[in-house]
């Protein structure tokens, strides 16, 4: 990742990935393109490789930010209040901070994400 005063560019590697963490739960894999902390604007990509968790099952997530995703590849289902979204590559949604959801993650996933 290269970053100037003004600029954050990136080119993604296969290899360019390293564990992205949840509550002590490995949930795949990010690649940071801007990562100024809690306080501050994170995005990049983060996939789910076949046979990596949490493909295919059910995990619990609970938006600690509000969070925008472009699904790049695969499909996931997301539960949220009684409603199912469920999402495939060239779809866009966003979520507000505090949204409790369940995620079905299909793999290979991958998204860009935003939080903000």
């Amino acid at each position: 990742m290269s970053e100037s005063q003004d600029t954050f560019s990136t080119s993604i590697d296969p290899t360019d990935y390293e564990p992205f963490i949840v509550e002590g739960a490995h949930t795949g894999d990010v690649h940071w393109l801007r990562n100024e902390g809690e306080a501050g604007v994170q995005t990049g990509v983060w996939r789910v490789l076949p046979g990596q968790p949490p493909d295919g099952e059910v995990s619990e997530f609970v938006f600690h930010r509000d969070e925008t995703i472009h699904v790049l590849e695969g499909r996931v289902e997301i539960e949220m209040d009684g409603d199912r979204l469920e999402l495939r590559a060239g779809d866009v949604a966003s979520f507000r901070r505090g949204a409790h959801t369940r995620w079905r993650v299909h793999a290979p996933f991958r998204e860009f994400f935003v939080y903000s």
